[in-house]
């Protein structure tokens, strides 16, 4: 409702993509945002409150010479694989369909057929069964440090590859004076060469042109401080 890009719903593409909104009528509250002075929650980190006339709780848990490690939300730009796309067995496979199997269907299709709620980035949720373990990179980070809870950004999208994901990476919300370092992973496993032919194939020259146009827009969008970490580029 604040146009800020994070949501308290969770699917198209809401908190199960990103971190929850906690106050959708400001665009000046969302995850990872630098913490004012005041009573509020400008993080949605869950910690608001004044300590006393002159200190928030915030500043008193989280400010850097109170904390072992520094504010760091979490990051994932590319594919399916960061996105955590699965098709539930149960869908096709005719000797688990039964009443019931499709219930939430819509509600698998409305993210997309992802899960980036088990992420191996971006994962938050605690597993449902042993299958589902649930370590990710934001629960590191968020076990180091508590002041990073609900700091997570995933948007990797099917399909992506290097020379398509120029409009998809805007989805990336953070502002470089106002907001937390980023740590970012860059994944795109395998869209730009998995083809029938070579001639289908990203040529290396296309690759490379893709890849600095996404790095140059993270370097004048994401706060000083921040890593790229690439993996699973695959240059044909």
């Amino acid at each position: 409702m604040d146009n800020d890009t994070f949501s308290d719903v969770s699917t198209f593409r809401g908190y199960h993509w990103k971190g929850v909104d906690c106050d959708e009528f400001s665009n000046k509250i969302y995850p990872g945002r630098k913490t004012g002075k005041d009573i509020l929650d400008h993080d949605c980190n869950g910690i608001y409150g004044l300590a006393s006339a002159k200190e928030s709780y915030e500043q008193m848990y989280c400010s850097e010479e109170n904390t072992k490690s520094k504010r760091l939300g979490v990051a994932v730009i590319g594919d399916s694989a960061g996105a955590h796309f699965t098709i539930p067995e149960r869908f096709f496979n005719a000797s688990m369909i039964q009443k019931g199997t499709y219930n939430d269907l819509l509600l698998k299709v409305a993210d997309e057929l992802d899960q980036p709620h088990f992420s191996g980035y971006t994962g938050h949720v605690s597993a449902k069964s042993p299958l589902e373990k649930t370590h990710s990179v934001y629960k590191y980070l968020r076990n180091w440090n508590l002041c990073n809870n609900n700091d997570y950004q995933n948007i990797a999208v099917n399909g992506a590859k290097a020379g398509n994901s120029w409009e998809s990476i805007h989805a990336l919300h953070r502002d470089q004076e106002n907001d937390h370092p980023l740590l970012m992973f860059m994944e795109f496993v395998g869209n730009d060469v998995c083809k029938k032919t070579l001639e289908s194939m990203t040529t290396p020259e296309d690759f490379k042109k893709g890849i600095l146009s996404l790095l140059n827009y993270l370097d004048s969008t994401v706060p000083e401080g921040s890593h790229l970490i690439f993996f699973g580029l695959a240059d044909g």
